[in-house]
């Protein structure tokens, strides 16, 4: 039983993960939107509710702080070359 919770979590965790999209925490005027990500953490319920939370809050500043400073490509698919090779 304690695997299967244990395994549950870490599927609940990576989907909160993968499912992130920073640019949907970014207002029109380009500031965070601290009551969406206070509103996705009251969603966040659970085995380790406070830690996830505290992660989820974490992750989402730290990105937008990323994007705000230029380390990430924010619309680097929007402007991706379709004929070029990734690798």
């Amino acid at each position: 039983m304690t695997h299967l919770l244990c395994q549950a979590f870490w599927l609940d965790s990576r989907k909160s993960l993968t499912g992130l999209d920073i640019n949907s925490y970014i207002k029109s005027d380009e500031s965070l939107d601290y009551q969406r990500i206070y509103r996705d953490m009251e969603e966040i319920t659970g085995f380790m509710a406070q830690k996830r939370r505290e992660q989820h809050y974490h992750t989402v500043v730290e990105l937008y702080k990323s994007r705000k400073n230029d380390e990430i490509l924010h619309n680097a698919g929007e402007n991706a070359d379709t004929n070029a090779n990734p690798f």
